[in-house]
């Protein structure tokens, strides 16, 4: 049976009409599936009971084992990670650069973009470009060799 929670003392009186009107839906519902249980069978209860069991394990495995996908993630990269820097010469045993410098230089050009679209950090560009001049041709040119343009 439903029992109506009265314990809303101190709420505001928009929030206590909507707990109200759920509770009176929750009750109602509550009231039918007890009349729907209350005309099945034994059998056909512990039919529905297996089966719901069944269903809630499966979707807990699949929810709990890592590497088991529901929805398609075929296009996605990973939120941390970077690609790993490509270099047509180089293998990546040998690479001058590791994953990490690659996944600075992905930052490093994100922050940049994300500054160029207001006019508050274009002028913070400016004033850092004429305090290190050359240090964003320079960083830029090892973004590019990480992230060449296809």
């Amino acid at each position: 049976m439903w029992l109506k929670n009265n314990n809303r003392k101190g709420t505001p009186f928009v929030f206590g009409k909507l707990a109200d009107f759920a509770d009176k839906k929750l009750r109602h519902l509550s009231l039918m599936l007890n009349a729907k249980v209350e005309r099945m069978a034994i059998r056909q209860r512990k039919t529905v009971l297996i089966v719901s069991l069944f269903a809630l394990s499966i979707a807990g495995v699949v929810c709990a084992i890592p590497g088991i996908h529901i929805l398609p993630v075929s296009g996605m990269l990973p939120l941390q990670s970077a690609p790993p820097p490509v270099f047509p010469s180089e293998s990546l045993a040998d690479a001058r650069y590791s994953k990490n410098d690659s996944l600075l230089a992905s930052r490093f050009r994100n922050i940049l973009d994300s500054m160029r679209r207001t006019e508050q950090g274009r002028k913070e560009i400016e004033f850092f470009e004429a305090d290190n001049p050359g240090l964003l041709d320079s960083m830029l040119l090892i973004s590019n060799s990480l992230y060449p343009k296809k």
